[in-house]
């Protein structure tokens, strides 16, 4: 009988500490040497070789560290698509301690031509899953340097409309449901999610108040509405309505079906696709700014805060949990009214002349 012939030059298989065998082959003797060496060297570090690749080790840390964690749905679905779209397509099929810096260095090269948050997520991501493959004793050391940093278009600066741009939206969006969203947007500060969630039930006519105690998320495209799911823990709230808000819910309640305020035709909870077509619609309204669901809520309590309403009250409103949350993110202006501000508060008090 022929003897078995390899594809290698040199082959060696070792037995384990964990009584598994691994295979070292390589095609050079400097190769094979190499390779022997590093597995010597791992196995008196406590670290048993393994042909596990980065993808299966993927699996186990999201199932192990994030979807048995205490985090929203929306959550888990950002971290699930990062690793899918952005890590796995590049090193997926690798086995995770054959990963070098090179091949994290040209995921981040792609993320970088993305946006800056989006660059973030990946590198956290990769950090993540090679920090835990240490501390299992998979690989010796991470591949991701701490030195290595997210890059990435950065996020637009968070704007609002003026009060000529809220009126332009409610009346250029004449899709009823289109308008009915943005009216409650702009009216409420209620997150997308809640009033994609909102139900009719919610609505109390009687005392003038929307009770938001639902949220919507979308992980796989699909809504999935909650009641234990909303984005703080203090948001759950009750918002007062305005006149022109209430006049005309009790008249799209007419028209509409189901048990939620916002809809598809059928009555059930918009999709993400169906979200999206509603909101090209809105956003026309407002062409030459960055304009998005987050822009009508920082609206709202911008106006709040400029009527004198008081802080306490802006923040439970805003169903913030903490009302540093709500200075910081809400109560800046923008650098030409701090100027003119400024300027004006300079000339009282200390004259207006040189």
């Amino acid at each position: 009988m022929p003897a078995k012939k390899y594809k290698y030059a040199y082959r060696k298989t070792l037995t384990l500490a964990d009584g598994k065998r691994h295979d070292i082959c390589a095609n050079t003797k400097e190769e094979f040497e190499e390779k022997l060496l590093e597995v010597q060297l791992l196995t008196k570090q406590g670290i048993v070789p393994t042909d596990m690749t980065f993808g299966e080790f993927a699996k186990i840390w999201f199932k192990t560290y994030k979807d048995g964690a205490n985090l929203r749905l929306n959550s888990k679905a950002s971290i699930k698509n990062t690793v899918n779209n952005h890590i796995l397509p590049y090193i997926g099929e690798l086995r995770i301690d054959s990963v070098k810096p090179l091949h994290i260095q040209r995921i981040m090269n792609e993320a970088n031509k993305l946006s800056n948050s989006t660059s973030s997520k990946v590198l956290a991501a990769m950090r993540s899953i090679f920090n835990a493959a240490v501390d299992n004793n998979l690989i010796a050391k991470s591949p991701v340097g701490i030195t290595l940093k997210a890059g990435g278009t950065p996020t637009p600066k968070k704007s609002t409309l003026d009060k000529e741009e809220c009126e332009r939206v409610l009346a250029e969006v004449k899709n009823p449901r289109a308008h009915i969203f943005a009216l409650i947007g702009l009216r409420t500060g209620m997150r997308r999610g809640e009033i994609v969630a909102l139900h009719w039930a919610d609505v109390d006519f009687e005392h003038h108040i929307i009770h938001v105690c639902h949220n919507a998320v979308m992980p796989d495209g699909q809504p999935t509405i909650i009641t234990d799911d909303l984005k703080t823990t203090a948001g759950e709230r009750d918002i007062g309505m305005p006149a022109d808000l209430e006049a005309e819910l009790l008249e799209w309640r007419k028209h509409s079906s189901g048990k939620l305020v916002v809809s598809l035709h059928n009555g059930k909870p918009l999709t993400k696709s169906a979200f999206r077509s509603l909101w090209r619609i809105i956003a026309r309204a407002v062409p030459n700014k960055h304009f998005t669901p987050h822009t009508m809520r920082h609206t709202y309590i911008t106006q709040l805060v400029e009527s004198g309403v008081d802080i306490s009250l802006v923040q439970y409103l805003a169903g913030h949990s903490d009302e540093r949350m709500t200075k910081k993110v809400y109560l800046h202006r923008n650098k030409q009214v701090l100027a003119d501000d400024a300027a004006q508060a300079a000339r009282e008090a200390f004259g207006s002349t040189l």
